[in-house]
């Protein structure tokens, strides 16, 4: 059985964890918003491991590694710490509010 797509599965589990984490926090569920950061780091360990263990790894793969990388530890950490730590600093100017 053919196990390729697995390392794959678990990088769109680190862009789908990173993305809720920018959701949750917009939300102002900043609790939440870090533990979709830190699941999404367990997955981006997992996928790296299994596409060398598995031998499945390709430029398209690397990629989305990239993509979900930037969402799930660029993005998602920065907007976490904007709308928390800086929620009450009113010279950086006036913080949004999103309804949903």
């Amino acid at each position: 059985m053919k196990w390729n797509w697995l390392p794959s599965m678990c990088t769109l589990g680190n862009l789908g964890l990173g993305s809720l984490s920018l959701l949750y926090t917009i939300q102002e569920r900043y609790e939440l918003a870090l533990v979709m950061i830190l699941l999404a780091a367990f997955c981006d360990v997992m996928d790296g491991m299994l596409a060398r263990m598995l031998g499945c790894t390709s430029e398209f793969g690397k990629q989305l590694d990239s993509l979900a990388d930037i969402i799930s530890f660029g993005l998602a950490p920065t907007f976490l710490i904007l709308l928390y730590k800086l929620e009450n600093v009113h010279w950086l100017g006036p913080r949004p509010r999103l309804a949903f």
